[in-house]
């Protein structure tokens, strides 16, 4: 999962250099930033939403948060942190 995966080039890197990203999810708060990702047909799923009120049906496995973990509260974090398995390195 990419939290706040913006216009989704953190998905480019994922899919095209790593290449071990077999289902990915984005989420972002800007409706216009998930349009533009859209674009790039590299994410599963995309979801406009603020990740205090998203709720998936399951956990993942790894979730990423390039460059929105910077000035946010312990409780915002708390709620990304819930998102990932219990027990996944």
């Amino acid at each position: 999962m990419d939290v706040g995966c913006g216009l989704g080039f953190s998905a480019l890197l994922l899919k095209s250099y790593l290449g071990n990203a077999e289902y990915l999810v984005g989420v972002d708060i800007s409706p216009e930033k998930i349009s533009k990702a859209r674009r790039l047909n590299l994410y599963d799923e995309l979801y406009v939403a603020d990740i205090q009120d998203f709720n998936p049906e399951s956990k993942f496995d790894t979730l990423i948060a390039l460059e929105v973990l910077h000035g946010l509260p312990a409780s915002v974090l708390a709620c990304i942190e819930s998102l990932v398995k219990k027990g996944v390195s």
